[in-house]
């Protein structure tokens, strides 16, 4: 009795429920897109609940001219010729994204939080920088692709 009370300890100790440890990465979660979001932010720099996307840098009346990427790139995200005292045109976002190479969603990331390209460059500082959150991307790229 007591062989079999102790067979019977070893092998529940053994079966316990594991433990995650620090390193073990998380299951990766799909979130539907939700356009409605993306075009909020596109349209004018805020979540679809108002919260305004924290930016650093760009021309001073960026803010004021709405925030968001149509702003520069325009409504269907093909790039305006002419954006008030900007330099350079802003470019076809779409195309970037959706493009033969494509823009992996890690690049786009780079791209609107710290201005970097994939080959290591810098966008000019006409440009803003985003502290989007990842779940922001995802919809703000869905809608960027439905354009």
């Amino acid at each position: 009795m007591l062989l079999i009370l102790s067979v019977l300890v070893v092998f529940v100790v053994n079966n316990r429920r594991p433990t995650v440890r620090e390193n073990t990465p998380l299951p990766a979660v799909k979130k539907k897109i939700d356009l409605a979001n993306g075009a909020a932010i596109y349209n004018t720099g805020k979540d679809i609940g108002g919260k305004m996307i924290p930016i650093s840098g760009g021309p001073s009346w960026f803010i004021i001219d709405g925030g968001g990427c149509g702003v520069c790139h325009g409504a269907n995200g093909k790039g305006k010729k002419e954006v008030r005292d900007l330099k350079l045109s802003p470019p076809d976002i779409k195309k970037s994204i959706t493009g033969i190479r494509g823009m992996p969603e890690g690049e786009l990331e780079n791209l609107l939080k710290w201005g970097i390209t994939e080959e290591g460059g810098t966008l000019s500082w006409e440009m803003p920088r985003f502290s989007i959150p990842i779940s922001d991307l995802k919809d703000l790229r869905g809608y960027i692709e439905s354009l």
